[in-house]
């Protein structure tokens, strides 16, 4: 992968997703998520984030997320 800049890292993930870190990580060593580690750090591209939400294992978990903090949030209301 070229370094244009145009690129994630897993913290903006997990802002995007609501997933977790480890969860990730996980989806990383499974191969659903593919990167390149550079300097210690994943860097995940655009189209590889895209991939990844779309991936059938992982787009319920993202919604299944959303749904459970717009739950909370009412429920605190």
């Amino acid at each position: 992968m070229e370094h244009t800049g145009n690129y994630y890292l897993i913290r903006h993930l997990v802002m995007f997703t609501g997933l977790t870190d480890r969860t990730l990580r996980n989806y990383i060593a499974s191969g659903i998520l593919q990167g390149e580690k550079i300097n210690g750090l994943w860097h995940f591209s655009v189209e590889q984030v895209e991939r990844f939400i779309r991936h059938p294992a992982v787009r319920p978990s993202i919604l299944a997320k959303q749904n459970s903090a717009v739950y909370d949030f009412l429920l605190e209301n």
